[in-house]
């Protein structure tokens, strides 16, 4: 497990490989186009949505924290949702709950308090996985939290 969450194209790629899904089928299955996930393969998408990887992880039983680095454990079995997304209020109640301030949320997050909030009450939906990672190691939770494919707000 690593401390900085960064996305690695090439562990996505291992695992699909791993699992005999060829990659058209898990486009597929993520509702991406084959040709974004060769690029999210490849690492020339350095930027790539928090609820992307949910759909990617969903297809590959693995968990967001898998695909980010902040886990090593490949296979998980999570909430089984049609479509994962993103939950401001969900990372506002659990932000309450830890006893953090969003501003000191956004320095342990290294990311803005303006970009807390702004995630907190739905005027930013969409967040990159890495940002979502680092709000969740923030919050000691996971992504998989954050995006609704676990009920589980502890690591």
């Amino acid at each position: 497990m690593i401390n900085t969450p960064a996305f690695d194209g090439q562990r996505l790629r291992q695992l699909r490989k791993s699992r005999g899904l060829p990659a058209h089928r898990l486009a597929e299955q993520a509702n991406l186009s084959t040709r974004h996930l060769w690029r999210l393969e490849a690492g020339t998408r350095p930027r790539v949505a928090a609820v992307t990887l949910a759909r990617i992880a969903l297809a590959l039983d693995t968990s967001v924290d898998y695909l980010v680095g902040l886990s090593d454990q490949a296979n998980v079995h999570h909430r089984k949702i049609a479509t994962p997304r993103f939950d401001g209020q969900r990372m506002g109640e659990l932000r309450k709950q830890r006893g953090l301030s969003a501003e000191a949320l956004a320095r342990k997050a290294n990311v803005s308090t303006r970009h807390i909030w702004r995630l907190q009450t739905g005027k930013r939906p969409n967040v990159a996985a890495v940002t979502l990672a680092r709000i969740a190691l923030a919050l000691d939770t996971s992504v998989d939290y954050l995006v609704g494919l676990s009920d589980t707000p502890d690591r």
